[in-house]
């Protein structure tokens, strides 16, 4: 695309996104002033058209943009600076007078408030690591072994003591658990301990069934990813996506990671996704990780979203979550 044509998609994308309307070009030249007859922008739209950023409405003859047009200007064209957004935030946080997590579900209400956005934040524990484990023993017949986790949360979990899992082998493989295993991931515990076999037969006579007792009961995570929706209903709101959609949408920013959903071929810059689609819908993520913690921001909405205010909101939102993290 020329330089030309450039400014012409992303005035033709802004005016949909704001309007909703086609845009012709004798509309196009006296809305912007433009210093270009409605000839040449004409020819100019035409170009765009063949280039698969913009197609012909159905009811007039105007242009709209397609799929790849409100991508390339997602990616590229959207960009703005919303003050006021960013003042109130920093007033927010200025007064943070409660918990980190407290303070970020604030800033995100405010976003959703301002901007109409529906937000949602998504915690994964998969990154979590061991820092210790212990054996607390309760009776002769069972235990509790007691795992800490990088992020502070502690798992209790009961082994019973039998002929062929005895309190000593346990004590034996937690004192080894503690020198081999500190420092590695929750989900991949299982497999460490199953490679620690050469070194358990050596002193535990029933080292087969007590890895065992560990792969299937104490290292067993089940990890879900923590979702918090804001301005939910803003979704219902939207004319251009319909009721179905709206109800898939919803479903899987309640219960799964917006970030994995979106599709492989979607553009991608820095960590940052954005998947326009031809129902109508649009998806922004965010992954953020911070240490052992990983967080996605997420905005959802139809694909006449106004882009750059929620790439900024997304930017605000991960620049506060870095600093409060790493304080």
């Amino acid at each position: 695309m020329t330089k030309r044509q450039k400014e012409i998609l992303k005035k033709v994308v802004e005016f949909y996104i704001e309007i909703g309307d086609p845009i012709s070009s004798n509309y196009l030249v006296q809305k912007y002033n433009l210093n270009l007859s409605p000839a040449t922008i004409r020819n100019e739209l035409n170009s765009l058209e063949k280039e698969g950023m913009l197609e012909k409405a159905h009811t007039s003859s105007g242009r709209i943009p397609s799929i790849k047009g409100y991508k390339y200007y997602a990616r590229y064209q959207a960009d703005a600076k919303n003050n006021d957004l960013s003042f109130k935030l920093k007033e927010i946080f200025k007064k943070r007078s409660f918990s980190i997590d407290q303070t970020l579900d604030k800033a995100v209400s405010v976003i959703s408030e301002i901007t109409n956005f529906t937000l949602v934040t998504s915690t994964s524990k998969k990154n979590e690591v061991m820092k210790s484990i212990q054996l607390t023993p309760i009776n002769e017949n069972m235990g509790t072994i007691v795992i800490v986790t990088s992020s502070g949360e502690v798992h209790s979990k009961l082994i019973e003591f039998n002929d062929q899992v005895k309190i000593n082998d346990v004590r034996i493989a937690v004192r080894i658990f503690k020198e081999r295993l500190v420092d590695t991931k929750l989900v991949n515990l299982s497999t460490k301990v199953e490679a620690l076999t050469p070194i358990l037969s050596e002193i535990v006579k029933n080292y087969e069934e007590l890895i065992k007792t560990f792969v299937l009961k104490i290292f067993d995570f089940h990890f879900k990813n923590k979702n918090k929706v804001y301005g939910n209903t803003e979704l219902i709101k939207h004319k251009d996506i319909k009721r179905e959609e709206i109800a898939k949408i919803i479903h899987l920013i309640e219960n799964k990671s917006v970030w994995e959903s979106i599709e492989k071929n979607a553009d991608e810059d820095n960590n940052l996704k954005i998947d326009i689609r031809p129902n109508n819908t649009s998806l922004i993520s965010k992954k953020i990780k911070i240490k052992n913690e990983t967080k996605e921001i997420s905005i959802i909405g139809s694909n006449r979203i106004d882009y750059a205010k929620a790439k900024q909101a997304i930017s605000i939102l991960e620049k506060f979550f870095k600093i409060q993290k790493e304080k």
